[in-house]
């Protein structure tokens, strides 16, 4: 069995949205090695709300700070498959207060397409639109 060890130069990324994050940001033991693997993508998601009983997932979700497009199509493709909605959180950069308003685009499943627009969007709203969102998904539920 060999061991895999990438040289040093692969050790950190330093790419804009990982400093962001994390500044230099050590990613030799997971990322590295995934994208070695073909024909597969790996998703970074940041968060999906599950129950607590059956763990049926009910919302796949993706936060960025980034003023941009961002890339949604395969978030809404994993949210489909369980037949549940898609959201994307734009918020400041460092908000750790919570303190500035965020926008949220909600993808009711099968929205699918590299840019097709959200069902519906929120903007400006406070984080506990959000959390008032997510209540409204678990409380829907049924297992």
């Amino acid at each position: 069995m060999s061991t895999f060890r990438p040289d040093d130069s692969e050790r950190y990324s330093s790419t804009a949205s990982n400093v962001e994050k994390s500044g230099e940001r050590n990613f030799l033991a997971l990322s590295s090695a995934a994208r070695r693997v073909d024909r597969v993508y790996h998703y970074d998601l940041d968060l999906f709300q599950v129950c607590k009983r059956c763990f049926q997932p009910q919302v796949f979700m993706e936060a960025t700070s980034s003023k941009g497009f961002k890339n949604t199509s395969i978030l809404r493709e994993i949210a489909t498959k369980f037949e549940v909605p898609a959201i994307l959180i734009r918020h400041e950069f460092g908000d750790e207060d919570h303190a500035y308003p965020i926008d949220i685009h909600y993808w009711n499943p099968g929205i699918l397409g590299y840019d097709a627009p959200p069902t519906r969007s929120l903007y400006g709203v406070s984080w506990g639109t959000l959390i008032s969102t997510l209540e409204g998904l678990r409380d829907r539920h049924e297992c």
